[in-house]
């Protein structure tokens, strides 16, 4: 089954052009939806509404991230230790969720820090090139990934290194 906030996602936050009313919208629907099944509580829901850059938002996301992992995990889990099959129904609900909460975080990180350029297709860039400089021959390498130079890694981010 299909949660119903899939159908609230708004093109325009896909392409990063909500607005912010269309924002709040879209958030009032998804804090519905989650009263609904029980994830969020009134107080989360009013803090939210007041100030989407709160610590709630944050958490929100965060943890709403980590439960819906952990709900993949849980699948794959089942099928590598234990034999059963996996859904691909039910393993494409919880990878939407998680990646719901990957947008709602992606959205605060990018109010949080008035970046406009965070986003999913650079936060995948910097990382290989991360992996770039740990593995120059774009094969993984055991040696290589115990032996790592963070400092090197680290400089792929220099543009992005402060505090929010």
């Amino acid at each position: 089954m299909i949660h119903s906030w899939m159908s609230l996602r708004n093109t325009d936050m896909e392409n990063d052009k909500m607005t912010p009313s269309s924002y709040r919208d879209y958030i009032e629907e998804r804090v519905k939806y989650c009263l609904s099944v029980g994830k969020v509580t009134k107080d989360m829901q009013e803090e939210f509404f007041n100030n989407p850059r709160s610590s709630i938002a944050l958490i929100m996301a965060v943890l709403g991230m980590q439960t819906e992992l952990g709900e993949v995990i849980d699948i794959v889990k089942k099928k590598v230790l234990y034999g059963k099959p996996m859904n691909l129904g039910e393993l494409m609900e919880e990878m939407g969720d998680f990646l719901y909460f990957w947008d709602l975080f992606s959205h605060y990180i990018r109010e949080l820090s008035c970046c406009d350029d965070v986003n999913d297709i650079m936060i995948r860039e910097l990382n290989k090139g991360k992996l770039k400089v740990r593995y120059p021959e774009d094969e993984f390498s055991l040696h290589r990934s115990n032996n790592r130079d963070l400092e090197k890694e680290r400089k792929v981010f220099e543009n992005y290194d402060r505090n929010i």
